[in-house]
């Protein structure tokens, strides 16, 4: 049985990214995300492009291409971007020193294609081979504030203690272990043979039941990254923008040289006229609605969604640098007129009970400390809901 094919009675819609045709969805969005916000999810990853870069210049390659600083110990991972020459980003990347051999893993192109480019970078004299692990793994997806609990019944407890962007080579299996996720919950993705995927997939949704464990599809995993703020490349990441204005200095250098490094410094001595901000609003927006502050034009939204979690619309907007903080209240506008208000907010948009999570105390069998967690999450929430509320009073005083 081939490996979509194991989905084809339970997955109830597809979809095809950078490539790949793979669930969308198991059930409805709403179960799909309150599975990964409140208990624990398995996911198909499979679109990632996966990728291990060896040979005597493997290095000295990536480091000439990455936009980050390459000083990686091993076992560790580094979240970075690739760039155009014009400093547009063209994927997301994770980068892992593997005993001096790096694992790729990256978004926002087919396999053919990064491999493509990647082989136009590769000179003559290096000793650089690139091996295409999708033709040999699948990656899996554990995702959810009680996942580190599912992992430990696999992996044993030693894996509570594992720390985000790094990883392993299981002992037990034929398992790598990657501590990663943009879900803003605990995650773990998991690179596994062909072979053994279908068995590993069965076994985490077996053992997961006393967690009420349920796969769910790309779009929830989409759907959270934006709850948390966490860059997606097939939104935001196409708009004519740079890493200055999507807030991801973080993961470049401005101390070495790389594809975009002039552009950046460039655009960086200028300035930037407009930087992605976070905007919610009781009232639903669209990509393309203007912003106004007081009758002045201030931003444009470029991303919108309902959030479930939140019971509100959030989206991104790109908004003039001398307004693109939190607290502000902005007049929205669209083909219609002028609509309702939105405010800025700081991120994530959620405060997710991972937070909220010890996991040296508590359990997913303790229906009370699972309880407390989401209490404490909830009030978080509700805390923020009564600031916006004063502001939007203060608007209609």
């Amino acid at each position: 049985m081939t490996w979509n094919a194991h989905f084809s009675q339970t997955a109830s819609e597809w979809v095809n990214v950078d490539g790949v045709e793979l669930p969308a969805s198991f059930s409805e969005l709403s179960e799909e995300v309150h599975a990964i916000r409140n208990r624990v999810a398995v996911s198909d990853r499979s679109f990632v492009c996966m990728l291990r870069i060896q040979g005597e210049d493997a290095y000295d390659f990536l480091d000439e291409l990455c936009p980050c600083d390459m000083y990686l110990r091993d076992g560790e991972i580094r979240h970075t971007l690739l760039l155009s020459e014009e400093g547009r980003t063209l994927l997301e990347l994770y980068i892992a020193n593997d005993d001096d051999e790096y694992i790729w893993l990256s978004e926002g192109m087919p396999v053919a294609d990064v491999l493509a480019h990647l082989q136009s970078y590769i000179k003559e004299d290096m000793d650089v081979e690139l091996v295409d692990l999708n033709e040999t793994h699948q990656l899996i997806a554990v995702y959810g504030p009680f996942a580190w609990e599912l992992m430990a019944e696999l992996e044993g407890p030693q894996i509570i203690g594992f720390p985000y962007s790094t990883f392993y080579h299981s002992e037990e299996s034929e398992l790598t272990l990657f501590r990663l996720g943009k879900t803003g919950e605990f995650g773990y993705d998991l690179l596994v043979p062909v072979g053994a995927a279908q068995a590993l997939w069965d076994k985490l949704l077996e053992v997961g039941k006393v967690f009420d464990c349920v796969p769910v599809g790309f779009r929830a995993l989409e759907y959270c990254a934006m709850e948390n703020f966490f860059f997606d490349i097939r939104h935001e990441g196409r708009e004519p923008v740079t890493p200055l204005e999507l807030q991801l200095q973080w993961r470049v250098s401005y101390e070495k040289d790389y594809p975009g490094s002039a552009a950046l410094k460039d655009l960086r001595e200028k300035g930037i006229a407009r930087r992605v901000t976070l905007i919610e609003s009781e009232a639903s927006f669209y990509p393309e609605d203007l912003l106004f502050d007081e009758g002045t034009l201030v931003g444009e939204v470029i991303r919108s969604m309902y959030s479930h979690t939140l019971g509100t619309y959030i989206g991104l907007a790109l908004i003039d640098v001398a307004c693109a903080h939190s607290g502000l209240l902005f007049r929205l506008w669209s083909d219609t007129g002028f609509g309702e208000y939105c405010w800025s907010c700081s991120a994530p948009f959620v405060d997710n009970v991972s937070l909220f999570v010890n996991v040296q105390k508590h359990s997913y069998r303790d229906p009370e400390a699972v309880e407390a967690s989401r209490v404490r999450a909830s009030l978080e929430r509700q805390r923020k809901v009564e600031e916006r509320v004063r502001l939007l009073e203060s608007i209609d005083g």
